[in-house]
């Protein structure tokens, strides 16, 4: 067996997969690995976990050949694992999904004790007995008891009781505002998607979105689970440009699931078949562009190489006297072309770091003419990649960059302004420390 400490995406507006473990006592994950030696204890068990789940087992064999099986288990055990994603995006756009899984444990634990006292008191009454089985009784009250106690909770505004408390948050409303407040020239937000990249660029009136990580199965999409309600949460309704640095899935995977929830302008990358309907302009035809006094441009043209990583999009970015280098997954053999083609042109303050670590990229001739003062590694935590590779952190850390992972850090932010050659950094567990974590 194989266990790991719990670890998740740590962003803003994302789901708190760490905090959601740590509410269900469970303090590592783990497996078996295979062997012919493995077997299948008997379940003796009654700790609530284990009868929870023989319960589970007993509904989901009830309700198999039900439409809405899956609805009924999270009514009653508050186990949402049988609603397909699709379903539960339109029970949240309606406002109901508050009454599965929360509620729905509630309504199932009201539904038990209405039928054990429905059960008991009936058995004090033998004439009505002879009339009503007494589980049918039970069932009865049960099932109206279930009705009632949701229509409750659909009619009932959420927060409603808890209004007043909110008051006092609305005095900073009353206060004084600055005579100018202006937000920085360039914010850059690294997302935690685990083994993947997905780095939201916002100039002052403009957004980018550079990767969009993985597609993880059909029911977690990264465009959908972590993107799409980071941008909410900023207020972003719109994305000026999408940049998929090459087709991978975990570059390219998230596309869809953004594309689902937020309004895209355009999309560039090295390839065209991206399994979406939009059009799709390659990034070796983009010219140079100006935003907001914040400077793109993608780097190098097509290669014939072995690998598509050499063919990521590679794009820097320029606002004061600091420079950002996106260069997706390219190896040797395109960091060795552009070193030749740009020279120290390729310094930067910020890189992402190529291929996320991996020890066919980040050769020295590369790092010499970028020479980052940070570099950020986007890998997931204990990937069986083994990224980033610990001699390309060590080279790194030789060269005088200050080393940054995601999975360590979550979220990491920076902030830039044209007027000043500061650069705020912030790293989002150490800024948003839990103690579950």
């Amino acid at each position: 067996m194989r266990l790991n400490k719990p670890h998740g995406f740590a962003n803003p507006a994302s789901f708190d997969y760490e905090a959601w473990l740590f509410q269900q006592a469970i303090v590592a994950k783990g497996y078996v690995r295979s062997s012919t030696d493995n077997r299948l204890l008997a379940a003796h068990s009654r700790s609530i976990t284990s009868i929870r789940s023989r319960l589970r087992s007993r509904v989901q064999a009830a309700v198999a050949d039900l439409n809405y099986g899956g609805i009924i288990l999270a009514l009653i055990l508050g186990d949402r694992s049988g609603i397909s994603q699709t379903s539960w995006q339109k029970l949240s756009d309606t406002g109901i999904n508050h009454l599965f899984v929360i509620s729905g444990l509630h309504i199932g634990l009201i539904a038990v004790a209405v039928f054990w006292l429905a059960d008991k008191f009936i058995r004090l009454l033998p004439a009505i007995l002879l009339r009503l089985p007494a589980q049918k009784f039970g069932a009865i009250l049960a099932i109206m008891a279930v009705l009632s106690f949701a229509a409750l909770l659909f009619l009932l505004p959420r927060g409603v009781g808890n209004r007043w408390l909110a008051l006092p948050l609305c005095l900073p409303l009353f206060s004084p505002l600055p005579d100018k407040f202006e937000p920085p020239s360039l914010k850059l937000h690294f997302l935690d998607v685990g083994q993947g990249l997905a780095v939201v660029v916002q100039s002052r009136h403009h957004v980018l979105i550079y990767d969009t990580g993985a597609n993880l199965s059909p029911d977690f999409n990264i465009g959908r689970a972590v993107i799409a309600p980071y941008l909410n949460r900023l207020g972003i309704e719109r994305v000026d440009l999408v940049v998929i640095s090459h087709a991978d899935n975990d570059h390219a995977g998230g596309l869809s699931g953004l594309l689902e929830n937020i309004e895209i302008g355009a999309i560039t990358s090295s390839g065209v078949n991206l399994g979406v309907t939009m059009a799709i302009k390659s990034c070796y035809q983009f010219e140079g562009w100006n935003w907001d006094q914040v400077e793109f441009r993608f780097l190098g043209s097509f290669v014939d190489a072995a690998s598509d990583n050499d063919n990521s999009c590679v794009l820097q970015i320029a606002v004061g006297k600091h420079r950002i280098l996106l260069p997706g997954d390219i190896e040797r053999f395109r960091e060795r072309q552009l070193a030749i083609d740009y020279g120290d042109t390729l310094s930067s303050t910020i890189l992402a770091a190529p291929h996320h670590g991996s020890k066919a990229s980040s050769s020295y001739a590369f790092m010499k003419m970028v020479s980052p003062e940070v570099v950020v590694f986007s890998a997931g935590y204990r990937n069986s990649f083994g990224h980033p590779h610990r001699e390309i952190v060590a080279r790194y850390r030789l060269s005088g960059a200050r080393v940054l992972n995601t999975s360590d850090t979550g979220m990491i932010s920076f902030s830039f302004d044209t007027e000043s050659t500061a650069m705020v950094t912030s790293l989002y567990r150490q800024r948003w420390p839990r103690y579950w974590r």
